[in-house]
C-alpha cells in the first residue's frame, strides 16, 4: 500500500515537473517596435511570418543593447522555469525515497512477524 501511494504521488510530481508550460503572448507591431517582444522565445514569434521575423531579428542583431537585453531576459526566465522544475523533481525524489524506505520497513516487519 505504501509503495503504491508513494509511486502514484511520485509519478504525479514527475509529470508536473516535466510538463511544459509555455506562454503564448499576443503582441502588436507597436510592441515589436518598442522592443517589448522577446524574439528569442518561440512563444513570441511562432505566429509571425518568416519575412517579418527575419526583419525583426535583423533589427535585433544590429543593435547591441537590444541583443544583450533579449539574451539576458531569455536566460532569466529560463532560470525561473528550471528552478521550479528542479524543486518539483526534488519533491518527487523525496516522496519516492520515503515510499521505498517505508515499503522495505513494512516488508521487514511483515516478514519478522510471520
Amino acid at each position: 500500500m505504501c509503495t503504491s501511494f508513494a509511486s502514484v504521488i511520485s509519478i504525479i510530481f514527475a509529470i508536473l515537473s516535466t510538463k511544459p508550460k509555455v506562454t503564448y503572448e499576443q503582441f502588436t507591431e507597436d510592441d515589436l517596435q518598442a522592443r517589448k517582444v522577446n524574439l528569442l522565445f518561440f512563444g513570441n514569434f511562432y505566429q509571425m511570418s518568416l519575412d517579418r521575423y527575419q526583419d525583426a531579428m535583423n533589427e535585433l542583431i544590429n543593435e547591441r543593447d537590444y541583443v544583450y537585453n533579449s539574451l539576458t531576459r531569455d536566460l532569466y526566465y529560463l532560470g525561473k522555469v528550471l528552478e521550479k522544475k528542479y524543486r518539483m523533481l526534488s519533491i518527487t525524489y523525496t516522496i519516492f525515497m520515503i515510499g521505498i524506505v517505508l515499503s522495505v520497513m513494512a516488508f521487514a516487519i511483515a516478514l519478522y512477524y510471520n
